[in-house]
């Protein structure tokens, strides 16, 4: 068994982060992924940016994701995002004990 340090409270709020982008921002058409392996949380597709315009109102800023990043690192852990081929990915690695 693995196990993992977090603080719930803080990791609450990311995983709220992460969820509430899916709601506002993720294609309707495509699914989501979620990758759970070890340590690591990668989630796939979260934000369609082909969607991604001023007249769509899916504007966003990153604001939730670079406080995500420091909620993470205050954990020990790690928060990154990044844009391939068109979709936004997020992936979490937490502490293991």
């Amino acid at each position: 068994m693995r196990i993992v340090d977090i603080k719930p409270n803080q990791f609450k709020r990311v995983l709220s982060n992460i969820f509430s982008n899916i709601v506002k921002y993720a294609s309707r058409d495509d699914k989501v992924n979620i990758i759970v392996c070890d340590n690591t949380i990668t989630i796939e597709n979260l934000i369609d940016n082909k969607q991604e315009d001023t007249n769509s109102g899916k504007e966003t800023n990153y604001i939730g994701q670079n406080v995500c990043s420091d909620i993470m690192k205050d954990m020990g852990g790690v928060y990154t995002h990044w844009i391939k081929d068109g979709q936004y990915y997020c992936k979490i690695a937490l502490k293991m004990r």
